[in-house]
């Protein structure tokens, strides 16, 4: 009896495996999917991006598939092949400071929000984030509160004349 529970053990224990090796695989087909659809990268070419956003993720420890999906995201919003790469390494920081469990869509998503609200560069896209943990590290309020609201409200509060400085200290 106890050499059969060992050996079902084991056989559960590589079942177990292979469905999460299939799965992340399933999710990276499908993020790649979706990279296909927004950009004409195709081929080699594709092959040496996907390798450098899993290079740029290693700094960040994102997999490949979270720096595609918010690669992705900045792809839809007319950002380069490079910018693209270089902000979604910044939203997955984002993803790693922010107080709640966000997906990479998410902070992409937030981050060309306010990109788009403020003038804010590629290159400079590192102080969004820099400013709302900065925020959420010495006030009550957190990151993803404060991320919340900035989404519904930069546009606005940028047409008033707010920049991202004000607008954070409003929210």
């Amino acid at each position: 009896m106890a050499k059969f529970n060992t050996i079902n053990m084991i056989y559960d224990g590589i079942i177990n495996k292979m469905s999460e090796a299939i799965q992340v695989t399933n999710d990276f087909d499908a993020a790649m999917v979706e990279f296909k659809k927004v950009t004409d990268t195709t081929g080699l070419s594709l092959d040496a991006y996907t390798e450098k956003l899993g290079q740029l993720g290693e700094a960040t420890a994102s997999t490949t598939t979270e720096m595609l999906s918010a690669s992705t995201e900045f792809s839809k919003s007319g950002y380069g092949a490079e910018d693209s790469a270089k902000l979604a390494q910044i939203a997955n920081l984002y993803m790693n400071i922010a107080d709640a469990e966000i997906s990479a869509g998410e902070a992409a998503s937030f981050i060309v929000s306010q990109m788009k609200a403020f003038g804010v560069e590629a290159d400079d896209a590192t102080q969004i984030i820099d400013k709302v943990n900065e925020v959420s590290n010495n006030f009550a309020v957190s990151s993803t509160d404060i991320a919340s609201a900035l989404t519904k409200q930069s546009a606005s509060l940028a047409a008033y004349g707010n920049d991202l400085n004000e607008s954070i200290a409003l929210t």
